[in-house]
């Protein structure tokens, strides 16, 4: 599960531009909602090679009982500007997911389960950014990930996450 991700977030560096103009790098807390209402807590990493182009990846999940949940979501957002306003920008772009739940009873071993669910999607996202101290910034964003929900895409349905986020980071220029 962990290397399917890291492989992602290599492969969305690789396709973005060569030249580095400004690096960007920050660590991220969220609220994630997955269509349910309920907010859980998430971390997740922000980073940048260029002023266009960035990637983000998220960590979250709950334990209930014998259930454990754990999600990972990475994607590659193209930067847009928003509103003529220059510290708002719009993201949009790609995303994949992995998620896995495991059911672990400690009086019957023989009832566990696991599963895995790995999926691809897109991304609509609108980040606040602001660098008050120069190399410094904090962000803020709002981030929908919107994924073909497996066999129910014969029904024309979607499952979706979606994180509202703040962190602080750094830039070099």
């Amino acid at each position: 599960m962990k290397s399917s991700l890291l492989i992602f977030m290599l492969l969305s560096l690789v396709a973005m531009p060569t030249k580095v103009i400004a690096a960007e790098f920050a660590l991220l807390g969220a609220a994630a909602e997955e269509g349910d209402d309920r907010l859980r807590p998430a971390a997740g990493f922000h980073g940048s090679l260029d002023s266009t182009y960035f990637v983000r990846a998220w960590v979250y999940g709950r334990s209930f009982g014998p259930v454990t949940e754990k999600t990972i979501l990475g994607g590659a957002s193209r930067r847009l500007p928003a509103f003529g306003i220059k510290e708002l920008s719009v993201g949009v772009g790609f995303c994949a997911m992995v998620e896995k739940t495991d059911i672990e009873y400690s009086d019957a071993p023989a009832d566990n389960d696991s599963e895995s669910r790995y999926n691809l999607g897109a991304i609509l996202g609108l980040h606040y950014l602001i660098e008050p101290i120069p190399g410094i910034f904090a962000t803020a964003g709002w981030e929908s990930y919107i994924f073909a929900a497996g066999p129910g895409v014969i029904f024309l349905s979607t499952a979706r996450k979606q994180m509202v986020s703040i962190g602080a980071g750094v830039k070099f220029k």
